[in-house]
């Protein structure tokens, strides 16, 4: 596993720890980076870090070598 990766960077994240299914992660929010028109943390910020947390805390139940990816359904429009 790749840490930390170039998303984490950029929006100042980093995981805690990393233990058998579960992976708390931390950020540090600040409204000119995170925030939305509202003053708000922006939805995509909560989202991204929770793909993290949930993919690197699924990462730990893998077997050597296996892979996979997060998907998000197509929503119609």
């Amino acid at each position: 596993m790749r840490y930390p990766t170039p998303i984490s960077d950029l929006l100042g994240f980093h995981i805690v720890d990393t233990g058998e299914e579960t992976t708390p992660v931390r950020a540090e929010v600040d409204a000119a980076l995170h925030g939305n028109q509202q003053g708000t943390v922006h939805g995509g910020f909560l989202v991204e870090i929770a793909d993290t947390a949930i993919g690197t805390a699924h990462s730990t139940l893998m077997g050597t070598g296996e892979l996979f990816t997060a998907h998000i359904a197509e929503i119609p429009l």
